[in-house]
């Protein structure tokens, strides 16, 4: 199955980067808020946050209630090698255990032609260490 992401710059609350993973059962994205830029072959620290709303996937533009502006940065189409991601009946998106070390999540299109994205990335790697913290990888 081949479902829909984006990577958005986020100006709020301070600059970040927020990649989605659509869920095509529901109106959610599932979401992490990246800490870095994303670059080539750098594992960027990541925080799990709520999911977004699908909506998210093709829109730029000023956030309701004051929370800044999002800019794409990359979108596209990806595929998951296993079942990775489970989506739970009330919308929400849990990581299976196959998540735990690393998962590759193969991309077919990773930036637009006016992308600001330097590279086009083919593949995302995710990575939990034993702290619980998140990584991903863009390669």
């Amino acid at each position: 199955m081949n479902a829909r992401f984006v990577i958005l710059i986020h100006d709020h609350p301070t600059l970040h980067w927020d990649f989605l993973l659509e869920n095509s059962n529901t109106d959610l994205a599932a979401t992490w808020r990246l800490l870095q830029e994303p670059k080539c072959n750098v594992w960027v620290n990541a925080q799990r946050i709520h999911d977004h709303r699908r909506m998210y996937l093709d829109y730029e533009g000023p956030v309701t209630m004051g929370r800044g502006t999002v800019k794409k940065l990359a979108s596209g189409l990806f595929s998951l090698p296993c079942e990775c991601l489970i989506f739970e009946p009330d919308g929400s998106t849990m990581l299976t255990e196959h998540a735990v070390d690393l998962t590759e999540f193969r991309f077919h299109h990773i930036a637009d032609e006016d992308s600001q994205a330097a590279t086009k990335w083919q593949v995302a790697t995710f990575r939990r260490n034993e702290h619980g913290e998140e990584f991903w990888r863009f390669m």
